[in-house]
């Protein structure tokens, strides 16, 4: 096998040229979760990609929000489960702090 027919089918269409323009609208910004002392910060933001309903996401990003490293998306649903699962877990560590 070539090593052309090894890659992923980003690649692939990277290869071709066939690949699209990325587009994103940041809907809200809700904050920063660390910065690196070359300006990239990791952020949650609620984003519309590709005029896509928005979803939230976590990335680094440079300071102009030009670049930006891979990330994660959660939908609601996903952001409601861990906040709930959040929630449990420091009322578990309270009320082992209080025994």
């Amino acid at each position: 096998m070539s090593e052309r027919e090894h890659t992923n089918s980003e690649n692939r269409d990277e290869l071709r040229g066939d690949r699209e323009e990325i587009t994103f609208k940041i809907i809200e910004h809700i904050g920063v979760l660390r910065t690196n002392a070359t300006g990239w910060s990791r952020e949650l933001n609620y984003i519309s990609w590709c005029d896509r309903p928005a979803r939230f996401d976590i990335r680094e990003w440079t300071p102009d929000h030009e670049k930006s490293t891979r990330g994660i998306t959660l939908t609601d649903y996903e952001m409601a489960k861990i906040c709930e699962w959040m929630t449990k877990r420091k009322k578990a560590q309270e009320t082992q702090e209080g025994m």
